[in-house]
């Protein structure tokens, strides 16, 4: 919807030294914690945890609601404090949406994506971030 899509968010504004209001995707964007895959615009965690701490970030606190080490999955709840409020936000990892690779770290991906999720919604940002991603590719 227009609401959350990135590029509408013109309702979150911050002054620039230049006085010139910047959204937030702008100040993303020009910090380079947005990353471009098939054409479309993903944030990154970096991103995120930056404008988490300008922007009145408290604290995170991850909790793992569930856990199968013979499955390889993972559900885990991130909750964000800040002067914005309390928002939460859940991640999860299998084998169908991690790369083979990144198996061995199941629980810090969907801690990852618990936070990305969280900090998404603390900061009103629309844009999925890259890590919420499942592999692009077979070989991922």
């Amino acid at each position: 919807c227009d609401e959350h899509n990135p590029q509408n968010q013109i309702h979150q504004i911050v002054e620039s030294k230049s006085s010139k209001p910047e959204s937030l995707i702008d100040i993303l964007r020009d910090g380079g914690h947005i990353c471009k895959l098939q054409g479309k615009e993903y944030v990154l965690l970096s991103g995120l945890l930056k404008l988490g701490h300008e922007n009145g970030l408290e604290s995170m606190q991850s909790d793992i609601i569930h856990m199968d080490l013979d499955t390889q999955s993972a559900v885990v709840k991130c909750t964000i404090v800040g002067s914005r409020g309390t928002f939460d936000g859940i991640g999860d990892a299998t084998p169908k949406n991690l790369a083979k690779r990144m198996l061995p770290s199941f629980i810090r991906m969907a801690e990852t994506r618990a936070k990305c999720r969280a900090l998404r919604f603390y900061l009103g940002i629309g844009m999925c971030a890259r890590d919420e991603l499942p592999p692009q590719t077979k070989e991922d």
